[in-house]
């Protein structure tokens, strides 16, 4: 079997890291209809690489996009631009929250109980075979967020380990803008403003985290928890390509090593 990255006829999947230092002009005018096309500062923004492949993932799962763009507080058309591949580029605190939701949701299928629901999650996942994309376990977290990246795996039906829960962000509403420049941000600050607390409470009933909820419930940097699991002071599971700390783990790590 090859081991070479499958390749798409779509030419968004084609693009190269000379893409990185171009913005979102796109997703700005689909945000503001009407609106003069225009420069933005790209001083907050990130490749949009590592976005797009998230959510595509969970698009394999049966989250569509409106699901996601509510879940994220975006208007639809937005996701909907990442997701097809004209966005080249994000703001850094877009790219955090998409990555929250794709490690809350990771495993998770949308809920199905209504007619509705159903017919969403199905057009969903054959909008993901048609493209073939992988569901989240056939992405490689050490290498997502690299401009090159391309997944290795290809679309498979998985059903999850269980319906996905509310999605609950924590990026200061202060600190968060979906387009660089805080172009297309719909509403005002304080409709984005998120709870921290009620976050790390049910983050702290579950046996497993990723690397970034570890990192949030701890207090630690997420750099600082990838550096101790490549020295082997701190025990992970790996999970298709994913790290996962368990919480006995996580308890093991922090009692050898008191601040």
């Amino acid at each position: 079997m090859s081991t070479r990255p499958h390749r798409t006829t779509r030419a968004a999947d084609r693009r190269t890291a000379a893409t990185d230092s171009v913005c979102v002009a796109e997703m700005v005018s689909l945000a503001r209809p009407g609106a003069k096309r225009a420069q933005v500062s790209c001083g907050l923004a990130v490749h949009s690489g590592g976005t797009m492949w998230r959510l595509r993932s969970l698009v394999a799962m049966g989250h569509d996009a409106g699901r996601i763009a509510a879940a994220l507080q975006v208007p639809t058309r937005l996701v909907q631009s990442v997701l097809a591949g004209r966005a080249t580029s994000v703001s850094a605190q877009f790219h955090d929250r998409a990555r929250q939701l794709w490690d809350a949701w990771w495993d998770k299928r949308p809920p199905e109980r209504t007619l509705r629901d159903r017919r969403a999650a199905a057009n969903a996942r054959r909008r993901a075979e048609e493209n073939d994309w992988c569901t989240p376990l056939g992405l490689d977290e050490d290498q997502l967020d690299q401009p090159w990246y391309r997944p290795y795996s290809r679309y498979r039906p998985a059903t999850g380990s269980g319906e996905a829960s509310p999605f609950h962000v924590v990026v200061p509403a202060a600190q968060y803008h979906p387009l660089p420049d805080g172009h297309g941000l719909p509403g005002k600050a304080h409709e984005w403003r998120s709870d921290m607390t009620a976050a790390t409470e049910h983050l702290t009933d579950r046996l497993a985290y990723s690397v970034d909820e570890a990192a949030l419930i701890t207090g630690l940097s997420r750099d600082l928890l990838y550096d101790q699991m490549r020295r082997g002071k701190l025990a992970y599971l790996k999970v298709g390509r994913r790290r996962i700390i368990t919480r006995q783990n996580l308890e093991d790590f922090l009692t050898r090593n008191p601040a």
